[in-house]
This record gives C-alpha cells, sequence and structure tokens, in this order.
C-alpha cells in the first residue's frame, strides 16, 4: 500500500527514496552515486496516477503535517510502514496525511505507527532549532 502525495493538482504515487552518498574511493573529485537508502530524508522517486486508487478502504483519519516537513515524512512513511495507504494533500499553508483502512482496529494501528513518524519528524526538526538557538546565545556573550 504506497503513500500518494498530491503537488500542484497532480496525484504521485511515492515509488521509492533514495539518498545522493559520495563515493569514499580513493580521489574521484565530484563523483556521486545515489542508494537506496533507509536516512531520515532523502530524494523520492514517483510516478504520476490519475486517482487514488482506495479499494474498499472506509475508514480514515487525518493527522497535519507541517509544509516544512512534509518530504520527510513521506520518505519515513514509505520506508518504515509501507503496508499503510496514507494521502497527503496541501490544506492550506500545510499539509494533511489521511491514512485509509478496511476496519477500526486497522485504522487505529495505522494511526498510531503515522502519528509516531509524524512526532519523530517533527521532534527532530525542533531539536536542531534550539541547538542553534543555543549556539547563537552562547556566540553573543562571547561577544560582550
Amino acid at each position: 500500500m504506497p503513500v500518494y502525495l498530491k503537488h500542484r493538482g497532480v496525484w504521485l504515487r511515492v515509488k521509492e527514496v533514495y539518498a545522493i552518498v559520495s563515493t569514499g574511493r580513493r580521489k574521484r573529485r565530484g563523483k556521486q552515486r545515489s542508494t537506496s537508502t533507509s536516512s531520515s530524508s532523502g530524494m523520492l522517486v514517483a510516478e504520476s496516477v490519475e486517482r487514488v486508487p482506495l479499494n474498499g478502504m472506509k475508514y480514515k483519519v487525518e493527522i497535519p503535517i507541517a509544509s516544512t516537513r512534509v518530504t520527510r515524512f513521506a520518505a519515513q512513511l514509505v520506508l518504515r510502514v509501507p503496508h499503510v495507504t496514507v494521502v497527503i494533500e496541501p490544506r492550506g499553508d500545510d499539509y494533511v496525511a489521511i491514512v485509509y483502512a478496511r476496519s477500526r482496529k486497522e485504522l487505529q494501528e495505522y494511526k498510531n505507527l503515522v502519528e509516531k513518524i509524524a512526532r519523530e519528524v517533527g521532534v527532530a526538526r525542533e531539536e536542531e532549532e534550539v541547538e542553534e538557538e543555543v549556539e547563537e546565545v552562547e556566540e553573543e556573550a562571547e561577544e560582550e
């Protein structure tokens, strides 16, 4: 069950996630290779689809996602929960992830998994911001 992303009015099915990795062999300047990865962010490979096939999935729940984290979030979904159908579409300035399931029990299980990934992606971003703020305060203290 794939992840679908709506971008500029077109539905995209995310197929794979890749990262650009530099090779460590000898002196190959500027040479890079792409590899399938399990890192937190990466390059998404997607194909255009006419519509999202829901095939009898009648239960759904919506989870808000910040627009600054949507690519990282989609990459994590593809890598960690490929069996869950998730549709990500824009809502105003941000996005919403709609999780689909065939039963209420399945929906609750999927919702918990997707919310956990959303928290992890969000927490990682907040930690980076806190570290930057701490560094700025330390620099200002040294100048005085």
